[in-house]
């Protein structure tokens, strides 16, 4: 494995530089560097503090004297949470510049997760599509932040104890089911996935996740105690459960007819 050396910071490091940092002697150092790194075949990662307008810091020369220059800043967007960040490829030999890439920071292990490009359109991780819950998850790409929706639900009844890791929840956010697949010990959120999206996490507070009933979920089959005609002797599929009731979906002659909302005790598991 190559050598890799990083310097945290560069203004440490000249901290008895006889220089000010705005003096263009004060970039000879990274250009010192740059010969020891094609030396020994190395790679120099020099932290460094941006100016109030974002830029780097100081001399233009430092900025000229390095290959690239990743910048990376929080997210001040409406949408972001307190750990989203935004990584720019500010100056780049290698690639193209001007890209930005979204990560989210986990204060729990000290690292970042990678989310995507950033587009000038912004970044949502709703508009997604996968396997059913608990399906296969290879090609997992990462815990994504969805949009935050301002909605006036009441907050969850549960407590933090109260949920637990595989649990299924109602999230009125995704308007879906999800699957907690991590608690956080030290914060009130958790990573989940959607019902029928076992590909990409999610990352959400526990106070937006509500209880369902736990006898049914989607896809079981089952038939509607009732005597109505509508009902007898047929088999439904429970299309959706909400905290406030159950729907199922039954074959007709022209389709598919929805009905609900029902109680658990209103429905008879046939299998699932």
């Amino acid at each position: 494995m190559l050598p890799f050396v990083v310097v945290d910071s560069l203004s440490t490091a000249n901290k008895y530089s006889v220089y000010q940092e705005s003096q263009m002697e004060y970039a000879r150092p990274i250009l010192q560097m740059t010969g020891l790194a094609a030396q020994h075949k190395t790679t120099f990662l020099i932290i460094h503090h941006t100016n109030r307008e974002g830029g780097v810091r100081g001399t233009t020369a430092i900025r000229n004297a390095v290959s690239e220059v990743w910048l990376l800043t929080k997210d001040n967007s409406q949408t972001a949470t307190p750990y989203d960040r935004i990584l720019e490829i500010n100056k780049s030999r290698s690639r193209s510049s001007g890209k930005k890439y979204r990560l989210m920071f986990n204060p729990e292990d000290l690292q970042f997760t990678f989310l995507g490009e950033e587009s000038e359109q912004g970044f949502s991780g709703v508009e997604q599509s996968a396997n059913d819950l608990g399906g296969d998850r290879g090609g997992d790409r990462g815990v994504i932040v969805g949009d935050r929706l301002d909605d006036n639900s009441s907050p969850s009844p549960l407590k933090q104890a109260d949920f637990k890791e595989g649990g299924i929840y109602w999230s009125p956010r995704f308007n879906n089911q999800v699957m907690i697949v991590k608690l956080f010990k030290t914060l009130p959120e958790a990573e989940v996935y959607q019902a029928k999206n076992a590909t990409d996490k999610f990352r959400v507070q526990l106070s937006e996740l509500y209880p369902l009933p736990i006898e049914f979920k989607v896809d079981d089959q089952v038939a509607v105690i009732s005597e109505h005609k509508k009902f007898l002797d047929r088999v439904f599929t429970v299309s959706a459960v909400h905290p406030g009731g159950i729907w199922i979906e039954g074959k007709t002659k022209t389709g598919n007819e929805s009905y609900g909302p029902f109680q658990a005790s209103q429905l008879r598991k046939l299998s699932g």
